[in-house]
């Protein structure tokens, strides 16, 4: 089970409302993770998901001090769908049969991507 607590806040003076809390739990059927770590410079790279029979969930992590990373799909270009900033993540189901794709805004930027079998 991969579980993860997110909270929402508008603003800095704005306390956390109670109804702006959630638990978001996914059951792994699985049996695979793919976990890597990728240089990511000006110019796109892919992510092979080979390894995996079905792709169900990736969590990315930009690892770089500096630098902003672009993931998505590419399909021969890179099709960028969310920018991580320095230390930013995000998590988001995969359709079956992607080919993710990255680009960073300058050389030598870092990724963490991990996948999980749905």
């Amino acid at each position: 089970m991969i579980t993860f607590d997110l909270s929402v806040r508008f603003s800095d003076t704005e306390p956390f409302p109670a109804d702006y809390v959630q638990t978001l739990d996914w059951e792994r059927t699985g049996t695979k993770i793919l976990a890597v770590s990728k240089t990511v410079g000006t110019t796109a790279i892919t992510i092979s998901l080979a390894d995996l029979t079905q792709p169900g969930y990736a969590f990315f992590k930009n690892m770089s001090s500096q630098g902003n990373i672009d993931v998505g799909y590419n399909d021969g270009s890179q099709r960028s769908l969310i920018r991580l900033a320095p230390g930013q993540f995000a998590l988001c189901p995969l359709k079956p049969g992607i080919t993710l794709g990255a680009q960073a805004d300058q050389a030598g930027c870092v990724l963490l991507a991990v996948v999980y079998e749905a």
